[in-house]
């Protein structure tokens, strides 16, 4: 049985920044980084725009998962991707952090990221 995890907002970008289609789903989403071995969960993109008149079609999310959780990584990551799909919704793109080459991802990530929950 795993620990419980640790829930702790550490971005620049608060909650606050988290577009209104998707804030009433953030504390599931918190839970289910407790279920699914999740070391650090960004959102990013159109789901941390807060302009009226935008709507996400799809939740980005940028993800580390903890190297010492023994269970197969594609179980954590399709298990993760598919409990945010019926939590929120949408159709979510789901990305490594650690995999990602593409500066301009990179930097698309770094300017718009909410980070929901990071562990020690």
């Amino acid at each position: 049985m795993r620990p419980p995890a640790f829930n702790l907002a550490c971005s620049s970008r608060s909650e606050a920044a988290v577009n209104a289609r998707v804030r009433p789903f953030i504390a599931g989403i918190r839970d289910a980084c407790g279920q699914f071995g999740v070391k650090r969960l960004a959102i990013f993109g159109s789901s941390t725009q807060t302009q009226p008149g935008v709507v996400p079609r799809d939740l980005d999310v940028a993800v580390r998962f903890d190297a010492a959780d023994l269970r197969p990584p594609s179980d954590l990551y399709f298990g993760l991707s598919a409990e945010l799909e019926r939590l929120t919704g949408l159709p979510v793109d789901l990305v490594e952090t650690d995999a990602i080459r593409n500066p301009y991802l990179k930097d698309e990530i770094a300017r718009t990221e909410v980070v929901l929950h990071e562990e020690p």
